[in-house]
């Protein structure tokens, strides 16, 4: 068949699996930054351009094609994804345009080593600009290449513009595109070095001066201020996990030796690498800094845009860093797929560098192990086993045979943006659009809808950003948010965007802790949603207000708060200390005695008590932890009980037990009301306790 036939095939293939992964493995949003965008771009379809110091706004690239898409086909997560599934395409399609003329196998391992980069397939239907940047960068550079290389410095003004313009694309984009410039500046310090492409480099410089006036002007139109975008990112600074210019000079120094490489491994972005540390090793210094020929020219830009990666800084007035974020380094993601590709074919085809490539990947899997990056090792492994079966395999090999170790190369690149599809199809996203619309976007009745951060802002996308009738509310918003008691309020959980919002247990609220308990219908379900309805918002606790803690060890005759009876406190045995609390047939244990009204607030309505001890059963024994509300004149109001047998198995051993109970705070009665908590032995033999420990946490409603 013909070389562009094969090649035209692949990339077809490529870009079906772009749309398969899209449509079958769709793992929605994150949340965050990418609600945001959606929220500008339906402004923007809607005709409201908004510049403020939110600097969200300035990124116009991912907002104006979104919006574009929103305005043609509505707002939808396919309409979402499609402007990054184009931009993805379109930058497959410059490595095609970029390997034309080069072998199949070339092509095709340039093109796959891209696409199957797990990170590049995961961003390919996002709303986050990532996608955005690599695609300028890659242009910026694939015009230097067609200018050197194909037209051999003819068209001189069409390229500068063209690749001032892809630059252009990338600022408009994110920041990140600064982390190029030592890049561009190699490659320019080059060529002025050689004395070659002067022209190119003056009017590349012109055309950028004129795209950017013309940039500046428009926001000093538009805003009265042309900085205005600078001062926005300004703004919008926080302190962050990545401040290193803030943190210990240790932690700079890891960050710069050894983590970034580590985050390079474990997220299966240093595959192509192995494949070019061959070529650094074979050419001599000189050459590099020549850039000769373009195979050298992409080696140079992709070793160089991994180490602008590793140690450019973020900041103009101190060594920051960029963050170990994978999608910050997306860009360099086809740099390396190009640099790669004819090495690696060589390599199966010729066996070329075969003791560097192996000991690179010796290196890599053993990385991988002690590290133990599981899901890397899917991908490491069999890599490592095809390099090191070619590695000992004899140089010449039927051509079949040679053909066969590239195409299991390239099966071993699918196999874990494929095992992701699957993994993420158990997630169901869509599933929080299906819900959200059903129960909302027609309802013409006041609706306020509780849920994690993430699911929040996924929600309030899913509504076209409409909070007239339904507003969403986050977990850590309900404290201060004003409830009328003319809406109905709703509890919506999901098991994949909990996680997504960092909410552990201990993090979750208590009316989230407790909705199976709790007196809420149950309005809708799927495997991984749950949607309830609050009869009223009293329902919702809001939070522990006070804790109190109480301990006996029984190594004193007397505790204030303590009724104990000197009598009952025995050396025979003890757990820890030299007493132990002995209660005999009947009897019953030293009670804490504590007023209902010293534990609580006014506005509590629930209490927590968390009973613990150590407990030694006699053969045949057996008894009650008890709780008890009761009056000052004896009279019961709740008794709780539970048998030691049901937490005890073995007699005659230690074994520390804890008995829980949420009690509900009689009203009008905190004056009058004690705790008494003790241990009841409702049969003949006796047993032993020690370190008695009771806690109470209130609960206070809203």
């Amino acid at each position: 068949m013909n070389n562009n036939k094969v090649k035209i095939l692949f990339l077809l293939f490529l870009v079906v699996f772009i749309v398969i992964n899209h449509f079958f493995g769709y793992l929605g949003h994150y949340g965050w930054d990418d609600m945001e965008y959606a929220r500008l771009a339906k402004q923007w379809a809607d005709g409201v351009f908004d510049l403020s110091l939110n600097h969200f706004t300035y990124r116009w690239t991912i907002i104006g094609f979104t919006g574009i898409s929103y305005k043609l086909f509505g707002m939808s997560d396919f309409a979402s994804a499609l402007p990054s599934m184009l931009i993805t395409t379109f930058s497959l399609g410059i490595i095609f345009w970029i390997t034309l003329r080069m072998s199949n196998w070339i092509s095709i391992i340039a093109m796959t080593l891209f696409v199957l980069n797990q990170w590049t397939i995961f961003y390919s239907d996002k709303i986050m600009t990532d996608s955005y940047v690599t695609l300028g960068v890659l242009g910026a550079f694939a015009t230097i290449w067609h200018y050197r290389f194909e037209k051999l410095g003819r068209y001189t003004i069409p390229h500068s513009i063209v690749f001032a313009g892809f630059l252009f694309f990338a600022f408009l984009s994110k920041g990140t595109v600064f982390l190029i410039i030592p890049v561009l500046l190699f490659v320019f310090i080059s060529d002025v070095w050689q004395k070659r492409n002067i022209k190119f480099w003056i009017f590349s410089v012109f055309s950028g001066i004129i795209i950017l006036a013309g940039y500046f002007v428009l926001l000093k139109i538009k805003t009265g201020n042309p900085w205005v975008r600078f001062e926005a990112i300004s703004q919008n600074s926080y302190i962050n996990p990545c401040r290193y210019d803030l943190l210990p000079l240790s932690d700079l120094f890891e960050r710069i030796s050894y983590k970034f490489w580590l985050e390079l491994i474990r997220q299966i972005m240093f595959t192509g690498v192995i494949f070019i540390i061959p070529a650094l090793a074979s050419v001599k210094f000189k050459e590099w800094l020549r850039i000769p020929a373009q195979e050298s020219f992409f080696v140079s830009i992709a070793v160089l845009a991994v180490l602008s990666g590793n140690f450019m800084t973020t900041s103009f007035s101190a060594y920051v860093p960029m963050c170990l974020d994978v999608r910050h380094y997306l860009f360099i993601s086809p740099l390396i797929a190009l640099a790669a590709a004819p090495f690696t074919f060589r390599f199966f085809q010729l066996r070329e560098s075969r003791f560097i490539l192996f000991i690179t990947s010796v290196i890599l899997l053993s990385v991988a192990l002690s590290y133990n990056f599981s899901d890397a090792l899917y991908v490491i492994v069999p890599i490592f086993i095809l390099i090191a079966l070619r590695a000992f395999l004899p140089v010449i090999l039927p051509l079949k045979l040679r053909q066969l170790l590239i195409v299991l190369f390239l099966i071993t690149l699918f196999i874990q943006p494929v095992t992701v599809m699957f993994n993420n199809r158990n997630i169901k996203f869509r599933d929080i659009g299906i819900m959200i619309k059903s129960h909302f976007s027609q309802s013409n009745e006041k609706n306020i809808v509780i849920t994690d951060p993430v699911l929040k802002r996924i929600s309030d996308y899913y509504l076209e950003f409409d909070t007239v009738n339904t507003q969403f509310v986050s977990y850590f918003d309900v404290p201060n948010f004003k409830f009328n008691n003319n809406e109905k309020i709703f509890i919506l959980i999901n098991d994949y965007t909990t996680w997504m919002s960092d909410m552990s247990p201990q993090r979750l609220p208590l009316f989230l802790l407790n909705y199976n308990d709790a007196p809420y219908r149950k309005v809708d379900s799927t495997s991984n949603m749950r949607l309830y309805e609050i009869p009223k918002y009293e329902c919702l606790l809001l939070m522990y207000n006070n804790e109190t803690n109480f301990t006996n060890n029984f190594e004193d005759d007397s505790l204030l708060g303590w009724d104990t009876n000197p009598a009952s406190l025995t050396k025979e045995k003890y757990f820890t200390g030299l007493r132990s609390n002995i209660i005999l047939g009947q009897g019953y244990s030293s009670t804490l005695v504590e007023p209902l009204a010293s534990l609580i607030s006014d506005s509590a309505s629930l209490i927590d008590v968390t009973l613990s001890a150590a407990v030694f059963l006699t053969n045949s024994a057996d008894g009650k932890m008890v709780m008890s509300l009761e009056t000052s004149k004896g009279k019961s109001l709740q008794w709780l009980g539970k048998s030691l047998r049901s937490e005890i198995r073995n007699s005659n051993e230690w074994k520390i037990i804890t008995y829980k109970n949420r009690i509900a705070i009689p009203a009008d009665t905190l004056k009058d009301v004690l705790f008494k908590i003790y241990f009841w032995n409702d049969n003949n033999k006796p047993f032993y306790i020690d370190d008695m420990k009771v806690s109470f946490r209130t609960v206070n409603h809203f």
